[in-house]
């Protein structure tokens, strides 16, 4: 009836040879026993899959293992990007990079979730003004496979600073990192000013035309090439 520490760790594996990635919570760690019985509370861990419980004391005692402990995840709490998308982009093109969106709970584990997900395009950090572009993907909202929506053939139109804000019923909306787009190709020309339209005979007119060189989805080209009337 000698009294002893016994001490708890989490474990990856069924020999616990390899510590768990996640720390275990207990109310205390290290119990002295009471005829020969120690009594752990409050035993929590917060990283979702499987777990064996390693015992050890601070005496000769050999260290026993557990048997599988399966974790499962909490509640949805909130949507997280697993992947962002690709940082640059050319409007109309599909995103080198494709996102990925995750249900997850409190402690980051992905929920076991088929909630749709769905994305829209914004031109802010906040995801607070709406881009005026088209937003096209195979499928937009997508249904999560086990708490995991991986967006394809993702692309937007509009040129300059874009943001994808990714949303579901219940749960906060979050916006990804940024993404600089660029203008396609120049395709076609366009009068941003009309000369004006009474004119006198050898006299200049008085409101000059100015002419952008736009790609196909009315950005703003920069190339550069000279413009005939």
């Amino acid at each position: 009836t000698a009294s002893d520490t016994i001490t708890g760790s989490a474990r990856m594996d069924v020999t616990c040879a390899s510590p768990h990635a996640s720390p275990l919570s207990v109310t205390a760690n290290g119990v002295l026993t009471t005829n020969g019985v120690a009594n752990f509370s409050n035993l929590t861990m917060t990283a979702a899959g499987s777990m064996y419980l390693q015992v050890t004391t601070a005496g000769a005692l050999p260290a026993l293992c557990s048997p599988i402990i399966p974790i499962a995840p909490g509640t949805a709490d909130h949507l997280s990007f697993a992947t962002q998308p690709s940082n640059t982009l050319t409007a109309g093109t599909t995103f080198s990079t494709q996102p990925k969106v995750e249900v997850r709970d409190a402690f980051e584990n992905v929920v076991n979730s088929s909630a749709p997900i769905q994305l829209a395009a914004y031109t802010d950090v906040a995801c607070g003004s709406a881009g005026s572009g088209a937003l096209s993907a195979a499928s937009n909202p997508l249904t999560a496979t086990s708490g995991s929506a991986q967006f394809a053939s993702l692309s937007y139109t509009r040129s300059g600073s874009l943001f994808l804000r990714a949303s579901t019923a219940g749960l906060l909306p979050i916006c990804s990192t940024s993404v600089s787009v660029s203008a396609a190709a120049a395709s076609k020309l366009v009068f941003t000013t009309q000369p004006h339209f009474l004119a006198q005979a050898g006299v200049a007119i008085s409101i000059h035309p100015v002419v952008q060189v736009r790609d196909a989805f009315d950005n703003d080209s920069s190339t550069v090439t000279t413009v005939t009337l």
